[in-house]
């Protein structure tokens, strides 16, 4: 009985105009933020294919902008080049996607500096890194590598 009454359910909601304009609704939103979050990167010319892959994963792709290879050759020889600024990209990423970046912050801090043993030079390349963090965020979170 409960399982016909749930068939009958699941089919009026299948008919139902109102299921199908949600689904067309939130359809169109994730096209809008895949759309808005590739026009970001071509802004700032970083429409590279690995990171245009990860459009959908809004979190994971914030994550990799920080470990992108231009941060280590921007830190490495920060006269010569111009490379892309990462913290205005992910500025601009963040809201298009409904993305915490300073949560994103937090957890890039607890991976980076809470990793015993560093000496392949990560830790200069994380202070040059972060400093804008601190400047516009505040300090960093107490106890965060308790």
């Amino acid at each position: 009985m409960c399982l016909k009454f749930s068939l009958d359910l699941v089919h009026k909601l299948l008919k139902s105009d109102t299921l199908q304009t949600r689904g067309e609704s939130f359809t169109s939103k994730l096209q809008y933020q895949q759309s808005a979050t590739e026009n970001v990167f071509m802004t700032f010319q970083l429409d590279c294919p690995k990171l245009l892959k990860l459009t959908g994963l809004p979190g994971r792709l914030i994550v990799s902008l920080f470990e992108h290879s231009s941060v280590v050759e921007h830190v490495k020889s920060p006269a010569g080049q111009t490379s892309p600024d990462i913290h205005a990209v992910a500025k601009e990423i963040a809201p298009i996607n409904g993305v915490d970046l300073l949560k994103i912050h937090n957890i890039l801090l607890e991976k980076w500096l809470c990793t015993p043993g560093q000496t392949n030079g990560k830790a200069q390349i994380i202070e040059r890194l972060l400093v804008p963090v601190f400047v516009t965020t505040g300090p960093p979170v107490p106890g965060l590598c308790d």
